[in-house]
């Protein structure tokens, strides 16, 4: 929740975003399109678990807008309720890389044995001197691919 972050709930204030026409017209960034890319000609499966709502509606907005800027690249795009824990979800999946900027969720992801990366934002930043161990710190995705050429 970043309502500590802002300093006043915000959480009705998302649940507003994603249910509006906005949340299915984010754009993307550079790094991620280069990122997504390079894993796909790599035959790496794409999986994207997002906390945006529960309601169908609102999954579809976000899977369209995922294949618009990442038109056949998504093997898989999983919506789950706004703030609701992704662990057991990561459970599921096989065991690959996993990058997050919500630290517990990057936290699961090392627990469950993901090789795990953390883009820096300024909501998580007060966690990366004591982080965990097996959560990696990056800025940017470009910086992740350094790491596997």
């Amino acid at each position: 929740d970043l309502s500590e972050w802002i300093g006043q709930p915000c959480v009705p204030f998302i649940r507003q975003f994603n249910a509006s026409q906005y949340f299915g017209r984010l754009h993307t960034n550079y790094d991620a399109a280069a990122f997504v890319q390079v894993a796909w000609w790599a035959g790496c499966k794409t999986t994207v678990l997002t906390s945006c709502s529960d309601d169908p509606a609102i999954h579809e907005s976000r899977r369209r807008n995922l294949e618009m800027w990442f038109p056949g690249l998504i093997h898989n795009v999983i919506c789950i309720g706004l703030g609701e824990s992704k662990r057991s979800h990561l459970d599921a999946l096989p065991r690959g890389l996993w990058i997050e900027d919500n630290y517990q969720n990057a936290v699961d992801g090392a627990e469950l044995g993901f090789d795990t990366w953390c883009l820096r934002k300024s909501h998580n930043l007060q966690h990366e001197s004591s982080s965990h161990p097996d959560v990696k710190w990056v800025d940017s995705l470009s910086q992740i691919l350094s790491h596997y050429k």
